[in-house]
């Protein structure tokens, strides 16, 4: 729900369609028309997609394709085609062109997006995966980044925090009861990430952001690079896109932005 008027929400609405995608890729690759506003979440699991794997695969460029062959594990393989050529597929509704004649390009911290001079509506992108679900977001004019994980023990927990996150971050989690240290941990890694990924930023900026981490906090960038006022132009949402795992999504928003989920 909303938090008032601010940026900021609690929790991303579970669902607002459900939309098998298996069939999408059967029926002439048709998929439901983007939002022209607002941020378009994607959530596929991947396991549903195998029986189109050779459509997906044949959506992918050269590049992609050898990048595909060099993953030596089976799983893994499939799951990066499936994962691209979904992209793909959502990409090709954006700038109305044949799904493997997207062209993505790549800005110099490796953050991949549309090429110019065929995104003329300003269409920006996200992706996300790991044991078998993926994250797509979109939004229009707006950077967006997401980040999804399996939640799981973690035995390294309190090792990572004090070698990746920010100060305020680190005093925060060892006040924390042992009980609720791992959920705080799956929040605080999922909301940096999505964040630092819509910046075309990587893990090793960690330290450089603090997010809200308690799991009854609402999502929220606190400070980047000494900026405390940076709340007020991001949104951050979470929300657990299947049972076990946890996502969090930015934006680039001067409001609260809406949202249109869709999953398998």
């Amino acid at each position: 729900m909303f938090n008032g008027g601010s940026s900021v929400i609690h929790e991303v609405p579970r669902t607002a369609m459900r939309i098998p995608l298996r069939r999408l890729c059967e029926r002439s690759l048709q998929t439901p028309p983007t939002p022209s506003e607002g941020v378009q979440l994607w959530v596929a699991q991947l396991d549903c997609l195998q029986p189109v794997l050779d459509t997906l695969a044949n959506l992918l460029t050269r590049d992609e394709a050898d990048r595909a062959t060099r993953l030596r594990i089976p799983r893994v393989r499939a799951q990066f085609v499936m994962t691209r050529g979904w992209l793909r597929l959502l990409l090709s509704r954006c700038v109305d062109i044949s799904p493997h004649q997207v062209p993505i390009v790549y800005e110099p911290g490796g953050k991949p997006i549309l090429c110019r001079s065929v995104n003329r509506e300003g269409w920006h992108f996200n992706v996300s995966h790991t044991d078998g679900l993926a994250v797509f977001a979109l939004a229009r004019r707006a950077r967006v980044g997401v980040d999804v994980e399996r939640v799981r023990p973690m035995a390294n927990a309190v090792g990572l925090v004090e070698r990746f996150f920010a100060s305020e971050e680190r005093e925060t989690f060892r006040a924390l009861p042992d009980a609720l240290r791992l959920q705080a941990f799956f929040c605080a890694w999922t909301r940096k990430e999505a964040f630092l990924k819509a910046l075309g930023e990587g893990v090793q900026s960690f330290e450089r952001c603090a997010v809200t981490m308690h799991p009854s906090e609402p999502p929220c960038v606190l400070n980047f690079d000494g900026d405390r006022q940076v709340a007020q132009r991001w949104a951050l949402g979470c929300w657990e896109p299947a049972p076990g795992f946890r996502a969090a999504v930015a934006v680039e928003s001067f409001g609260p932005p809406t949202y249109l989920v869709v999953v398998e």
